[in-house]
């Protein structure tokens, strides 16, 4: 019995395939975080984590002072700022899939519902992981944070 290669997740959906067309490239994002280790980090501990979205707001004051960023309309916590980094890819993915005619994929290596991309990434592309650090790995498994250190 072989082993089932399922496609990978896109950014909370499912891959869309885009098949090889000579001269046209495929271009993907790959984030190499594991999202859950990181925004449910405890915000308590400042050194190497990301900053929460309430730190970003009064850094960047005014710029997120309309209602778009409150509390009620979007996560204030490290998730809010990894929505960030999602949402600062936007205008590039746009620009290249129009000169690509081909969508651009956002992948990471540990998404929001805990599935674990990398290996079906690494295969769909030929790629390695970035990190050293493979899901399944003793590393991941005995720390859960899979961040390599």
């Amino acid at each position: 019995m072989g082993v089932r290669i399922l496609p990978g997740r896109t950014y909370n959906q499912n891959h869309m395939p885009r098949p090889y067309a000579p001269g046209r490239r495929r271009f993907s994002i790959y984030w190499t975080w594991s999202y859950p280790w990181e925004a449910n980090r405890d915000v308590a501990e400042l050194d190497n984590r990301v900053s929460t979205m309430s730190e970003v707001r009064r850094v960047a004051w005014p710029s997120f002072e309309n209602t778009d960023w409150n509390k009620m309309n979007f996560l204030q916590g490290i998730a809010g700022t990894l929505e960030l980094f999602h949402r600062s890819t936007l205008a590039f993915q746009q620009i290249v899939g129009e000169a690509t005619g081909q969508p651009v994929a956002v992948f990471q290596r540990i998404d929001q519902a805990w599935v674990q991309t990398a290996d079906r990434f690494a295969c769909s592309c030929g790629h390695g992981h970035s990190d050293g650090v493979r899901p399944g790995s003793p590393r991941l498994r005995a720390g859960g944070r899979g961040g390599g250190n």
